[in-house]
């Protein structure tokens, strides 16, 4: 199937690079090829912990666990310490230089908790949003033999139709089961639209009015603007159906409930007014702290976040200390 779309849009679908660990390699097993890659279960999955052991080794650094940062203390303009918990103990710990990298719901939360304050603190909190697309193929066997996803395209993401409805990114080769007839089970495939949303005020991180040690998410919803884009939805659709065998072609009822990329809440830019942290990642008003993650993000992307936010804490590191 991708290989179909790749012919018609060669310069607009991407086939993803993937790879399975084939051999155990340093402190992480061989893959088990069970499909359930979202938590490991054989740890062969990178992770910070099994990618990096030597920074725990180091006489430097100390890694303390279940011990939750509970606020920051501030003075003259500056983070003099973090206040955290540790076995039903409260600590202040102290240091020259705070980077806080806790996503994008605790990094505002911990903040507003410390008594900061902005116009778009804890505002703006928003994520890609989804919409899958199941579609029935005529003699072309689709689904296994892949990973996760297969394909990304990108022919609905540009354009003049971003002046009234967003980007779109597209993932190809998802699995969502088989085609329940016999004989043609894997005549078969599902896509997915991930649209960019617009951030908005109204949906918002604070400390709970209940319980304040912990957050509170408030979400009015989407934007008007991301509404256009599932209106437009069945024209996307169309779009790559015409280009593959289709048979018949199955629409979501709703929204997906979740992409797992939360995004705003801190945002990144020169203003201080409007933004609360510098392009390189320091508060504007706390210059010893470093806001790190999605959170900075300014506005909402369609592309998964994880590589974006990992470059620019690389950057901000790479400013400090460079």
């Amino acid at each position: 199937m991708d290989k179909v779309l790749k012919a018609a849009f060669p310069e607009q679908l991407s086939v993803q690079p993937t790879a399975r660990a084939r051999l155990a390699v340093r402190n992480k097993a061989a893959c088990c090829g069970s499909s359930v890659c979202r938590i490991c279960p054989v740890d062969a999955k990178f992770t910070v912990l099994n990618g990096f052991p030597e920074l725990y080794n180091d006489n430097r650094i100390t890694l303390w666990t279940e011990c939750p940062a509970v606020r920051l203390e501030t003075s003259g303009g500056r983070i003099t310490g973090v206040h955290c918990r540790r076995k039903n103990q409260d600590l202040l710990v102290r240091g020259d230089l705070v980077a806080l990298a806790t996503n994008a719901i605790f990094n505002a939360f911990l903040m507003s908790r410390s008594g900061m304050s902005h116009p778009w603190l804890g505002k703006g909190l928003n994520e890609q949003v989804s919409l899958s697309v199941r579609m029935d193929l005529h003699n072309l066997p689709n689904v296994g033999g892949s990973t996760v996803g297969s394909g990304t395209g990108y022919m609905f993401w540009d354009g003049a139709h971003r002046e009234t409805r967003p980007a779109c990114m597209l993932l190809t080769g998802l699995p969502r089961g088989i085609r329940l007839e016999r004989g043609r089970w894997r005549d078969y495939t599902s896509f997915a639209f991930v649209f960019e949303d617009w951030p908005s005020q109204e949906n918002f991180v604070r400390p709970s009015p209940e319980d304040p040690e912990k957050p509170e998410t408030v979400y009015k919803g989407f934007s008007d603007y991301l509404e256009a884009g599932r209106r437009a939805l069945p024209e996307m659709a169309e779009t790559l159906a015409a280009k593959l065998p289709v048979e018949r072609i199955y629409y979501p009822e709703r929204w997906n409930e979740t992409e797992a990329h939360i995004l705003g809440t801190t945002r990144m830019g020169n203003d201080p007014a409007t933004f609360v942290v510098d392009a390189n990642q320091v508060h504007h008003t706390y210059r010893n702290l470093i806001v790190l993650g999605s959170s900075v993000f300014p506005s909402c992307s369609p592309a998964n976040p994880t590589l974006t936010l990992s470059a620019c804490s690389l950057r901000a590191a790479d400013k400090l200390f460079g």
